[in-house]
């Protein structure tokens, strides 16, 4: 996008000609290349990642600066309403087109940044999932909005304000279509009211008109817009140090190509020679007389302002040309130039005096391309209006390359009937290198966003190896590019990949890694390397691989690897010399550090491949050694069954016949030991039959099937039935009749258990009061469709310490001796772990000397 630049001319008297000044085209093109410079000196582009919703997920500190929003604010948006709404549908047009195998596409468009209408330039690529359909994008942008080229009538309209304010030493100002809001004070104004240039901005300037005159002011400019003619009227303005000060004002009307006002063009005269009254002086009384013509005085003003903006003599206006901050060339018909700027002597080199003609100048500036050159200049004679000839190459007269943007215009002629063309041009030269210079980063911005998701897709690092060096000859536009891999012994580096070389030697052909080498020079330094010329080159040798291949340029870096060690090195290398920039050795870094990370993360799959297969194999010994043990378990717990119990019913069995068969023998010490011998051989089976009952919990294999805990309590009554009725206790049973998933037999066990324990642990002389009670719990928030049902046994017992509630679930904990409350302390522990065992949880509230709250909660089942 680049500026244009518009020139007016009028034909002077005979033998002469005028020149109105151009905008300033040199200094439209040194502010773009100042924008493209700013750019290139920001830390980053404009990135941006979003899905193929439109919804971003990424941006980075530059985008957000831009847009002068946060990052949580940019987040999972749509970036649909970062655009210009005009933009939109266009915008979604193009992104809609790209597919996986489309190209990048460069796209420019308009924002809404820091509520301003910015233009910006996006590289958009995206990419795609294993099946080719499109799953996200990436953007790389910059502003390009001082590139824009203005409207051709905008910048006329610019023109003639300029040459208005600067030319007339009067109060000049522009106003807009409805001549009260001006846009426009020349410096005059400013310093004869003191007001500011803001200030005086829109209506603002009425402020310094004289208060008893607004309102005529106000209707005589009525008039002068009902009418359409010029406006002309008398009023105080009031200086900068208070006093007003009375001024004739004139203003014109421009229009456009149907007839509407566009824009007032205006003077204030000072009338302060007059005496300063009350009154309007003679002059605003012949105006009311007779509005169409100017008062003497004030007509006279106006010419000579007019005089001033329209005339100057010939040697004003050459000193103009000559003076002119851009290129000019003004020549004949008949192949003289008659004048050009100062400006083309500075840049080209040479003279007035070396390029009289225009044969001369094509022939030193164009070379080869002179005679297409000299008839497209043939044919601007004929021309009535502007033309823009586009860009042109030109030579210095020390050899350098400069592009300059043309335009040309007619002149009039000479009083022989010659006519005569002004040519103009803006240096554009650095403007174009800056450009070219961005699009080197945009598109290797691409390229490492390319190879980023080569690297997430898991391919093979050869296939990674091969796209990386495929991409940097293409965008750094190099002969070769190279990753070298360090092998094992250290002394060589493998050709892994390269793109360029002869065919047969990657893959094959090694370099020495010592400092007689690039290579190894790189690996030595641990950081870039460049070559100017190897030739010259005196800090190694070229090793055969370059040589043979003609390397006369180049420029390596190493490739970081794991545990802090070097894998190789990355190079990239011409035939031809060449001068790499900064830009080029960090695009090339930035490869390098990509390959690295890759690098290591296909280090650490192999190392978790490696771990899941001995833990595999681990899992798997542990497993069958566990199964073994197990096995040993159960085998011991049938040989405590047997041959533990089997004593002890000997033992029982013995101290029965004892008793019965020598009973009358024995004292009653005697009868007392055999009874002893008796219980203490009950409790020890009761103990074994307990512990077996635990271990086998276990490992035993849990079923679960719906039961239904209402009728299972009336089964654990029955079973109690002589122990309930031996303490006369007292049982309820309210609340649902839920169905869990439990093994019944095992939930029979349990409930068997903590019955037994609310009639066993109450105080003496108290008759057991107990109440079991089943609800089903309300559903839990995070999976409401999981619902479980909680019972509870509820006495009026001992109670329990809260210092010992989860004590009392571990084996073999007591609280009380075997003397006060029989049992072996094994009870609440098969309990808690057959809950577990069938996916429930138990617990216990309780206060000591006040009853406990067992509870015990399953899985609800389903109604289905």
């Amino acid at each position: 996008m680049i500026g244009r630049c518009k020139s007016v001319f009028a034909p002077g008297g005979r033998g002469q000609w005028a020149i109105a000044p151009a905008p300033d085209a040199h200094t439209i093109a040194a502010d773009q290349a100042t924008l493209y410079r700013t750019l290139l000196a920001a830390p980053t582009e404009l990135i941006c990642r979003y899905r193929a919703d439109t919804t971003i997920d990424y941006v980075n500190p530059a985008f957000c600066e831009y847009f002068g929003l946060r990052e949580a604010d940019i987040l999972h948006r749509s970036y649909q309403s970062l655009i210009y709404e005009a933009d939109r549908a266009a915008v979604a047009q193009q992104i809609a087109q790209m597919t996986g195998q489309n190209p990048p596409v460069m796209m420019e468009y308009r924002v809404v940044a820091r509520g301003q209408i910015r233009w910006t330039r996006w590289l958009n690529r995206c990419w795609c999932d294993a099946q080719g359909a499109i799953v996200g994008y990436q953007s790389v942008g910059v502003d390009v909005t001082h590139l824009q080229p203005q409207e051709p009538s905008l910048r006329d309209r610019e023109h003639r304000d300029r040459l208005l304010i600067d030319t007339i030493p009067q109060l000049v100002w522009v106003a807009e279509a409805d001549g009260l809001s001006r846009v426009d004070m020349n410096q005059r104004w400013l310093e004869f009211t003191g007001q500011t240039a803001e200030a005086a901005m829109g209506r603002g300037w009425l402020s310094v008109v004289h208060p008893d005159d607004r309102a005529n002011v106000l209707s005589q400019w009525a008039v002068a817009l009902t009418n359409g003619d010029r406006f002309a009227a008398a009023y105080r303005l009031r200086r900068a140090d208070g006093t007003y000060v009375w001024h004739w004002v004139n203003a014109e009307p421009t229009r456009d190509e149907q007839g509407t006002i566009t824009r007032w063009y205006g003077t204030c005269t000072d009338m302060s020679d007059r005496q300063i009254s009350d009154r309007p002086p003679v002059e605003w009384e012949r105006q009311q007389a007779d509005p169409t013509h100017p008062p003497p005085k004030a007509k006279l003003a106006t010419g000579i302002a007019l005089t001033q903006a329209l005339g100057a003599s010939e040697a004003r206006w050459r000193r103009v040309v000559d003076e002119a901050p851009f290129p000019i060339l003004i020549h004949a018909e008949d192949g003289r130039i008659l004048q050009m700027s100062q400006v083309v002597t500075e840049i080209t080199g040479y003279a007035t005096e070396e390029i009289p003609t225009l044969d001369a100048w094509t022939t030193r500036v164009y070379g080869d391309r002179k005679f297409p050159v000299l008839a497209n200049l043939q044919r601007l004679y004929d021309l009535d209006q502007r033309v823009d000839e586009g860009e042109l190459e030109v030579q210095t007269r020390w050899g350098d390359k400069r592009i300059w943007l043309f335009s040309s215009a007619p002149l009039g002629q000479l009083s022989d009937g010659t006519r005569l063309v002004i040519s103009m041009a803006a240096d554009v030269t650095q403007q174009k290198q800056v450009e070219a210079t961005l699009a080197a980063r945009l598109r290797q911005q691409a390229v490492v966003t390319q190879l980023s998701q080569v690297a997430l897709s898991g391919r093979e690092m050869q296939t990674l190896f091969d796209q990386a060096t495929r991409l940097m000859v293409e965008s750094l536009s190099v002969d070769y590019a190279k990753v070298l891999e360090l092998q094992p012994d250290g002394r060589s580096l493998l050709l892994r990949a390269g793109a360029g070389w002869q065919p047969g030697i990657v893959g094959t052909t090694a370099v020495k890694n010592d400092v007689g080498s690039q290579a190894g020079y790189t690996l030595q330094s641990q950081q870039p390397i460049v070559v100017q010329d190897l030739n010259t080159e005196t800090r190694f040798q070229g090793p055969s691989l370059l040589t043979e291949h003609h390397v006369v340029s180049g420029m390596s870096t190493p490739i970081p690897g794991p545990n802090g060690k070097l894998f190789g090195v990355l190079g990239a290398h011409t035939t031809q010399p060449r001068l790499f920039t900064q830009d080029d050795i960090n695009f090339l870094q930035s490869v390098a550090n990509l390959l690295a990370a890759a690098i290591e993360r296909k280090r650490t799959e192999g190392e978790l491949n490696e771990l899941n297969q001995t833990l595999e194999d681990r899992v798997r010994d542990r497993t069958q050694a566990l199964a073994e043990v197990n096995e040993e378990l159960k085998a011991f717990s049938y040989s405590v069954a047997h041959d533990l119990r089997a004593p002890l019913r000997a033992i029982q069995g013995f101290a029965h016949v004892l008793e019965a068969d020598y009973g009358t023998r024995l004292d009653h010490l005697g009868k007392e030991y055999i009874k002893r011998m008796g219980v203490a051989a009950e409790y020890l089976d009761v103990l074994i039959q307990d512990l077996l009952t635990y271990s086998q919990l276990g490992r035993a294999e849990i079923t679960l099937r719906r039961v239904d805990v209402t009728a299972l309590w009336q089964t654990v009554l029955s079973d109690l039935a002589p122990a309930i009725q031996a303490c006369s206790a007292h049982i309820t049973i309210t609340g649902d009749r839920p169905q869990v998933y439990a093994q019944q037999s095992i939930l029979r066990q349990v409930f068997n258990n903590l019955l037994s324990n609310a009639l066993k642990f109450v105080a003496p002389g108290v008759t057991p009061q107990i109440h079991i009670e089943a609800a089903v719990r309300p559903p839990d928030p995070v999976s409401p469709r999981d619902r479980h049902v909680r019972i509870w046994i509820i006495d009026n017992g001992i109670g329990i310490a809260p210092r010992h509630q989860q004590r009392i679930f571990s084996p073999f904990e007591r609280l009380h001796g075997v003397e006060s409350y029989p049992g072996t302390g094994i009870g609440l522990s098969i309990v808690k772990r057959a809950i577990e065992r069938m996916g429930g949880e138990v617990g216990v509230e309780s206060v000591e000397h006040q009853g406990s709250r067992f509870w015990v909660e399953l899985p609800q089942a389903s109604d289905d």
